[in-house]
């Protein structure tokens, strides 16, 4: 049985700042301030999320997802309140839904290798409290700030947070080497490349941590996603978008794991 399973891999990635991975499948991270903590995603609750960040902490706990797909938002019913973009929230309490995460599970790899049980999740509360934020939407932990910032793409309200002063953001998976927009409700290439290309600057100098795999992308990997995004674009006219509705994938000729998935339906 799952419930109440806690052997996360949790990593202290700097002082007050956790790395919690969910079985190989998604990475929650946690900041500590001096009177609150934040968690950055919560998994899709394959176990005992909870517990695990309170051996970390006694502080209050706020729960803020950078996306709302199940893998990053499952297990919120354990927190019973999350904060989420606008754009994503009201999607929030479907994508925890007991039936989502037990499908998910069903087919990820992770089941498998590490003997998860799909059908005895632990119990999820009769509801969800939703707190939305809009785009510059500041954390106060208490000795450290977080703030939000709206990158569209992989969904309409994805977000970025970035640890001001501290040179740490959190990308979940805005970016990373797989960039995946091949969903109804993911935002074109072209307002992925706007928003990225704007957020970038603020970037300079910072460690990157995504939601998925041991690291995010590298800066080299977003200037091949950028570069190859704004050549599809630029060869894209405005009366051919939505013509052909295929999913497309362009993989980086050096790395094989280094893509971008659009939709020819949602270029411009």
């Amino acid at each position: 049985m799952n419930k109440g399973r806690t052997d996360y891999t949790v990593e202290e990635i700097k002082r007050g700042i956790y790395k919690i991975n969910e079985f190989n499948i998604s990475n929650s991270y946690l900041i500590l301030g001096n009177e609150k903590a934040l968690l950055i995603d919560c998994g899709v609750g394959a176990g005992d999320i909870k517990s695990v960040v309170g051996s970390l902490t006694k502080m209050p706990v706020i729960l803020a997802a950078t996306h709302a797909h199940v893998d990053h938002v499952g297990a919120a019913w354990q927190f019973g309140k999350i904060y989420a973009h606008y754009k994503d929230i009201i999607v929030a309490p479907y994508q925890s839904a007991g039936f989502l995460r037990r499908k998910y599970l069903r087919e990820h790899p992770s089941t498998e290798k590490f003997s998860l049980d799909c059908k005895n999740l632990p119990k999820q509360k009769p509801y969800l409290t939703l707190k939305p934020f809009a785009d510059g939407h500041e954390f106060d932990l208490g000795g450290r700030v977080v703030k939000a910032y709206l990158t569209p793409g992989h969904t309409t309200g994805s977000v970025c947070f970035r640890l001001e002063d501290e040179n740490f953001v959190f990308v979940g998976d805005t970016l990373i080497p797989c960039l995946n927009l091949k969903y109804s409700h993911t935002s074109s290439l072209s307002e992925w490349h706007d928003s990225v290309k704007g957020f970038l600057p603020l970037c300079n100098g910072c460690e990157l941590y995504g939601g998925h795999g041991k690291s995010a992308i590298n800066h080299d990997g977003i200037k091949w996603q950028l570069e190859t995004a704004e050549k599809i674009i630029e060869k894209t006219a405005k009366n051919d978008t939505g013509k052909d509705k295929k999913i497309v994938t362009v993989r980086n000729e050096e790395n094989p794991h280094l893509m971008i998935i659009y939709r020819t339906d949602k270029i411009l």
